[in-house]
């Protein structure tokens, strides 16, 4: 494997592991201050998948255009990330929760900020593991 390679996967898996931590804290301030208990619908463990799962596919995203030298193609593949990230929210607003969960309605509320979390994390990380390493440049 390449250093290129391992970078972008580092990354991934860095963004995935930073943003479920994240998930996780906002999971429980969330739950605690709205007075709301969704752990049936949501655990620590679908928001570790899901967040592993959305870095790694990022990842993968980027080794495929280094892969076939598509470097140029980057921003449209953040584009694509974003939107991605946008329709996965629909599915939480056309959930059908159990009758018992009391407010429903704030379910939303929980779970859309963290579609948007691994994204968020995954950019944030290129000035620090950048998919192509930086050259120094002559001063």
């Amino acid at each position: 494997m390449t250093m290129n390679n391992r970078r972008i996967f580092l990354r991934g898996l860095l963004a995935g592991l930073l943003s479920a931590v994240a998930c996780i804290v906002y999971n429980e301030i969330y739950q605690r201050l709205m007075l709301t208990d969704f752990r049936e619908i949501i655990n620590v463990g679908s928001i570790m998948g899901a967040t592993l799962f959305g870095g790694m596919m990022m990842a993968v995203g980027y080794w495929v255009l280094f892969r076939f030298k598509r470097q140029a193609m980057i921003g449209w593949l953040n584009v694509m990330i974003l939107v991605f990230s946008f329709l996965s929210i629909i599915p939480a607003f056309s959930m059908q929760l159990p009758l018992h969960i009391e407010s429903p309605e704030l379910f939303v509320g929980l779970s859309a900020p963290m579609h948007f979390l691994p994204a968020l994390v995954f950019f944030g990380l290129e000035p620090f593991i950048p998919a192509v390493p930086r050259t120094a440049s002559a001063a």
